[in-house]
């Protein structure tokens, strides 16, 4: 895939931190060509924002939609929160958040790229969705979180696909920890494009995504829960993600904290 111009996919892909040491360090060895070069006056704490804006800034782009779309975004995590303000700034209309912490709800609703946020656990969200959008469903939606039926909870890939409008585009970037079922039927018969979004595809894309958050136009600062010092990064940090992630967006590892 690589050959083709698909670098994301390539078969041999491999990160730093998942094949080797990461970045959880004071310094760090890579390749140049997998260097972004950004401006010496740029604030760490917004070049730590590269990697998921890279895949919230992809999954817009593959979305294709046209100028004042509605689109629904599945999920108020990290991801799905740069998704809406990337979508926000490319054109979308209307722009819906589903989500069920309340940590995640208000900080949607104060970014403000969000126009309405709905609680899976209060409304069905497929009713909603319709009632908003004189029945139609969404010009696209993009499932950012990954989430499998549980309980009242519906699969959000699933819930992606129903709440968008015939012939819309329904993009994938959550990963699931379980298979899921699906009808095949809700696609064919309404002829809606399901596609899956993995990462990023060119560093043209990473750093157009990071000329974004450099000139203000998307909010990272907000999604910062906390800063922590290297070596308290595993329990005040990667612990506190696993264990509470309801209670946090980002930690970040603050190299200069003494």
């Amino acid at each position: 895939p690589c050959r083709r111009g698909y670098p994301n996919l390539c078969e041999k892909l491999a990160y730093y931190g998942l094949i080797g040491d990461g970045g959880h360090a004071e310094y760090a060895v890579v390749k140049a060509a997998n260097c972004v070069p950004v401006p010496g006056n740029v604030p760490p704490e917004y070049v730590a924002f590269g990697e998921p804006a890279g895949v919230a800034y992809h999954a817009v782009k593959k979305a294709g939609f046209d100028e004042g779309a509605t689109v629904a975004v599945l999920g108020g995590g990290p991801i799905g929160q740069l998704v809406a303000q990337y979508a926000k700034q490319l054109g979308a209309g209307r722009v819906f958040m589903t989500e069920i912490a309340p940590l995640r709800i208000e900080l949607a609703k104060s970014i403000g790229a969000v126009d309405e946020v709905l609680n899976p656990v209060d409304v069905d969200v497929a009713d909603e969705i319709l009632a908003r959008t004189d029945g139609q469903g969404v010009d696209c939606a993009i499932e950012c979180c990954g989430g499998n039926k549980t309980g009242m909870l519906e699969d959000t890939a699933a819930q992606a696909v129903e709440i968008t409008r015939a012939n819309g585009t329904t993009v994938v970037v959550g990963t699931f920890s379980q298979p899921t079922e699906f009808h095949f039927n809700n696609i064919v018969l309404m002829e809606r494009n399901v596609t899956g979004s993995w990462t990023w595809q060119t560093q043209e894309e990473y750093s157009e995504a990071m000329r974004m958050i450099v000139d203000g136009r998307i909010k990272v600062l907000p999604l910062i829960s906390r800063k922590v010092r290297l070596e308290d990064a595993v329990v005040d940090g990667i612990q506190a993600l696993r264990f509470n992630k309801d209670k946090h967006m980002k930690i970040l590892i603050d190299l200069t904290q003494p």
